[in-house]
């Protein structure tokens, strides 16, 4: 697992370069703006994307559904609803479309899940 010291090798200079521009233009070294703009569109379009989910996180919510209702409910509707807010202040889905859709159908179960076994409880404990 990568420590979050050593966060910094996964930019280029360039990006490195438009994230210290202030420290940098006190050492003399000065980035043009048109530069450092066309840096930052190029990280926004980036972050922009939305990242597939893990699949052990869609198979755990599955099972959780199942098992523990409540608790696959919750990571069925933080895969379908989770947003994030890009440095720009656009807001966009964490998940893919399909992601989003199992996150959708994991909720489902996981409510079923839950109805059946109060019905359940309610049957036999009357």
């Amino acid at each position: 697992m990568e420590e979050p010291f050593f966060t910094f090798r996964k930019f280029n200079d360039p990006e490195l370069a438009a994230g210290m521009a202030g420290k940098l233009k006190e050492h003399g070294i000065s980035i043009p703006f048109g530069e450092l703009k066309r840096f930052q569109d190029e990280k926004i379009k980036l972050l922009s994307i939305p990242r597939p989910s893990d699949k052990s996180l869609t198979w755990t919510g599955y099972l959780l559904a199942l098992i523990v209702a409540p608790l696959g409910m919750i990571i069925g509707f933080s895969m379908a609803c989770m947003k994030r807010t890009l440095p720009d202040g656009q807001r966009l889905f964490a998940y893919n479309e399909s992601d989003r859709k199992e996150g959708k159908r994991i909720l489902i179960l996981g409510g079923v899940c839950l109805l059946l076994c109060i019905g359940t409880w309610l049957w036999f404990w009357k």
